[in-house]
């Protein structure tokens, strides 16, 4: 099976595409908790209160994992910048090699806490 770093982009069609990888620890020790309390911030249909937590706690969910998506998504764009200017496989190969390792460091300190 190919490695598959944290997040990966690419572009199709003159649009930045930005994927999440889902089995790297970080997704679900992070990612996929702070996604399961912002989808309490939404009211139910039935009633305005929000259910089980408080409403400033999902909210606050909902901003962390706004401010995670537009970081990495700023992450993504800043390196497909930087690769528009010089297109060369050296290049593209610097940015695969930084976002293994990123990954890789990522995934350790998660093994470690």
């Amino acid at each position: 099976m190919e490695y598959a770093p944290f997040y990966d982009t690419e572009y199709q069609f003159g649009k930045l595409i930005l994927r999440v990888n889902t089995a790297h620890p970080f997704y679900h020790r992070v990612w996929q908790p702070l996604a399961d309390l912002a989808k309490k911030a939404i009211p139910s249909i039935e009633s305005d209160e929000v259910e089980g937590i408080g409403s400033d706690v999902a909210e606050s969910a909902r901003k962390a994992l706004l401010g995670l998506e537009l970081m990495l998504l700023s992450l993504a764009r800043a390196q497909a910048q930087m690769a528009t200017g010089n297109p060369s496989e050296q290049q593209s190969q610097l940015f695969r090699n930084l976002r293994k390792a990123w990954s890789d460091v990522l995934e350790t300190q998660f093994i470690i806490a």
